[in-house]
C-alpha cells in the first residue's frame, strides 16, 4: 500500500507554523515555557512573505517589526510567511533564529560569542546552545500544534484577524 505523500498537500502548514510565530508577537503571547527553563521571542531583522498565486517574494530587514506598514499590508493581502527571523532571550542569553519553510527547517542560527578559552571548553559551550536551541524549536512546535488542534486555533485566529484589521 502506498501513503500519499504529497508534500504540497501539507505545505501550507509550514507558513502556518511561521504566521502563528508572527501573530503570537504580535498579540504578546510571546512568552514560552519547557521543562527546563522560560524564554520569550520577538521578531528580528528579516521576514520573507510570498503570495503562491502570483510567486511574489517580499523581503523586510527592519529593527522594529511593530511600526513595520509593509507586513501588515503584506498579511492583510493573504501573503504568507516563507522565512522568518526571530530573536529568542533566556535569561541572560539570546539567540537569533531563522526558520524558512519548504520544507520548515532551521537556515541560520546566531548565538552568543563563545567564553570559553579552550577549544573543548568552546565545544561543550557551542553543543549546549545547540540542545537549548533544539529544545525552544520543539517547544514553539509543540505548541503550535496543541493550538492548531484545539478551539485555541480558532480564538487565536479571531483576536490575529482583529489585530490586523485595526492597523
Amino acid at each position: 500500500m502506498k501513503l500519499y505523500t504529497d508534500k504540497k498537500d501539507i505545505s501550507f502548514i509550514e507558513s502556518e507554523f511561521l504566521t502563528y510565530l508572527l501573530g503570537k508577537y504580535y498579540l504578546g503571547e510571546n512568552i514560552v515555557d519547557t521543562e527546563n527553563f522560560s524564554f520569550y521571542f520577538e521578531a528580528s531583522k528579516h521576514i520573507v512573505l510570498f503570495d503562491a498565486g502570483s510567486e511574489e517574494k517580499i523581503s523586510v530587514e527592519s529593527e522594529n517589526f511593530n511600526n513595520c506598514k509593509e507586513i501588515y499590508a503584506s498579511l492583510k493581502d493573504g501573503k504568507k510567511v516563507y522565512e522568518l527571523t526571530l530573536k529568542v532571550k533566556k535569561d541572560n542569553i539570546s539567540y537569533e533564529i531563522t526558520f524558512r519553510t519548504d520544507p520548515l527547517r532551521i537556515v541560520r542560527v546566531t548565538a552568543p560569542k563563545s567564553i570559553g578559552e579552550e577549544i573543548y571548553d568552546k565545544v561543550v559551550e557551542r553543543s549546549l546552545y545547540l540542545k537549548e536551541i533544539y529544545e525552544i524549536y520543539d517547544e514553539l512546535i509543540a505548541n503550535f500544534v496543541k493550538s492548531r488542534t484545539t478551539d485555541d486555533w480558532y480564538i487565536f485566529i479571531r483576536k490575529f484577524r482583529e489585530f490586523i484589521s485595526n492597523i
